[in-house]
């Protein structure tokens, strides 16, 4: 099956994890393109597009927004997988609401109208170093929000990667079994 992986990655995690999603089909003999969100041309000659996006400000980025919008007649052709890439992949609860995990590719969900034949969210790293300004002060704003404690929030602003090549495979397998009728 021909297949083109279209990837939002402000910082390349999720880039690494739509190589590691293409490495994994190889290996079950489908054919793979992998692009940036901002690059693809015609989506005509494939029969499925994965799609992947870092998650920043609980969405994921305009980047893939956009190629979605741009592309949503052709995609509602396909078989589409969707993955977020966050550090934590789970919702959380506060304040009585529910926020994060899988509800964050909700809105793309609907916008592909049951095209989507699977969507989950991939764990990713954080490198403040590597991060904007802008970036690491909305990342503050969100630990305040927490009401996490001074040294919770140092530990978080240290670079620590949660990405796992196993739960990649594995999550590449969920829909390769799905598209094999399992």
């Amino acid at each position: 099956m021909k297949t083109l992986i279209v990837t939002a990655s402000r910082y390349g995690s999720t880039e690494q994890i739509g190589r590691w999603i293409g490495e994994r089909l190889k290996y079950e003999g489908f054919e793979v393109h992998a692009v940036k969100a901002g690059d693809v041309v015609s989506l005509e000659d494939y029969a499925m597009v994965i799609m992947g996006s870092g998650i920043y400000s609980h969405s994921v980025l305009p980047e893939l927004k956009a190629f979605i919008e741009q592309n949503l007649d052709a995609l509602k052709s396909k078989k589409n997988v969707l993955f977020g890439v966050a550090m934590k992949t789970g919702p959380v609860f506060h304040k009585g609401k529910i926020h994060g995990g899988i509800e964050h590719l909700i809105p793309q969900i609907e916008m592909l109208n049951g095209s989507v034949i699977h969507a989950d969210m991939l764990h990713g790293e954080m490198i403040p170093s590597k991060m904007t300004e802008k970036d690491r002060d909305g990342l503050m704003r969100f630990y305040k929000m927490l009401n996490l404690p001074d040294d919770e929030v140092q530990r978080r602003f240290k670079p620590r990667t949660l990405m796992d090549k196993k739960e990649v495979w594995e999550f590449t397998e969920t829909f390769v079994n799905k598209l094999n009728g399992g």
